[in-house]
């Protein structure tokens, strides 16, 4: 166990929280500190400004460090899916004799298969086991079962060098060793998906300025990616369009109701300092949907690609801040990729909105995985 506290890093797209909990009642927690500031993000896996992002970090960290006598021990950093690669393997290894398998069997297997990963440049942060394979036959828990060899479809996740050095420095220089970086998207689907394990599911993560894929089936992720792709491209649209400022863009988003072009007459109103703009819905509505479409053509063909190992259905949902809300945003993207997309979100009171995942997501992680490894 940590003598100190335990924080919660989450570098999003245009902001970055931190954060100290504890566990509460029923399976919720308690948030005791939180700094949340923004800064410029990053894009094609590189940090626009680094020295901004060190300092963001260090202020942060610096804020929520009053609030605990106890000091900060480790942290729980969350990787963005632009700085993770995932690398899935089947491997098998015989045992010493027909027996009952055991969890050091698996230790074994995951352990064999790691040491043909590349990771040049990357470091492995989480080995999760898709399915096992034990006497021909495709079983997700093997423990117990009478065989001379196991077999295994591995997933394992990397994290960039240039991400996680950065971070471990800018830690090491506010004197905090016991880093651990955890996937994102991970996090997000043990939390989400729950025990949705014998059907693939993919999560579609749509931020500020960036989105993420990720497919899930059995323990582990089969695969997932990252686009330059989010809900600030729409806000962008809207200040280069409507000549309005990113505040203004922001509220007339809050506004998106993308059924809402019966007439050409049909406008949303604005008001920002007294004043009250006008603007065409259905010019609106028409910006709004070629980032949809971006959105969904990346997403299409992520589907095409890594689903045609599947002969079952596939469940799709929407997380994150930047689209959630959007009243229709998951109809059209439904129409778009041929099938049901729901949004998805957490279920713990106060923290049940789409654009609590991320956070909601980590700390549980954080607070469940603590001194007993890897979930």
């Amino acid at each position: 166990m940590h003598r100190g506290e335990r924080a919660a890093l989450i570098i999003g797209s245009s902001k970055i929280e931190t954060l100290i909990a504890q566990s509460g009642i029923n399976d919720t927690f308690v948030l005791t500190a939180k700094a949340d500031k923004p800064y410029s993000g990053f894009s094609e896996s590189r940090f626009f400004d680094e020295e901004e992002l060190v300092a963001v970090i260090t202020e942060s960290f610096n804020e929520i460090s009053v609030s605990t006598k106890k000091g900060i021990t480790a942290v729980y950093v969350g990787v963005p899916s632009a700085f993770i690669k995932t690398e899935c393997r089947r491997y098998k290894v015989k045992l010493d004799k027909k027996r009952k398998i055991k969890q050091k069997d698996i230790d074994n297997l995951i352990g064999a298969g790691k040491e043909r990963v590349d990771s040049n440049g990357r470091e492995i942060i989480h080995s999760l086991p898709i399915n096992f394979s034990v006497n021909e036959k495709m079983v997700l828990d093997p423990i117990g079962i009478v065989s001379e060899e196991l077999g295994g479809y591995i997933s394992y996740v990397l994290c960039d060098e240039y991400f996680s050095s950065i971070i471990r420095k800018t830690l090491k220089n506010l004197g905090i060793y016991n880093v651990k970086f955890v996937s994102e998207a991970y996090a997000e689907g043990l939390m989400l998906l729950g025990d949705e394990k014998d059907s693939p599911s993919v999560i579609i993560d749509v931020g500020y300025i960036a989105t993420s894929l990720t497919l899930f089936y059995g323990n582990g992720i089969v695969a997932s990616e990252a686009y330059d792709l989010g809900g600030g491209y729409i806000n962008a649209n809207f200040v280069e369009n409507f000549d309005l400022d990113l505040d203004e863009a922001e509220i007339l988003k809050r506004k998106l109701n993308l059924g809402f072009t019966n007439s050409k007459s049909a406008v949303y109103r604005i008001e920002s300092e007294g004043n009250v703009k006008e603007i065409s819905a259905i010019e609106v509505n028409d910006l709004t949907i070629d980032i949809l479409d971006g959105i969904a053509e990346v997403a299409y063909d992520f589907l095409e690609r890594n689903l045609v190992k599947f002969e079952t259905e596939i469940s799709v949902y929407l997380t994150g801040g930047g689209i959630s809300f959007i009243r229709g945003a998951k109809e059209h993207l439904s129409s778009r990729l041929g099938v049901d997309v729901e949004v998805i979100a957490p279920k713990i009171p106060e923290k049940s909105k789409p654009t609590d995942s991320s956070e909601v997501s980590l700390v549980e992680y954080m607070l469940k995985i603590d001194g007993k490894g890897e979930m």
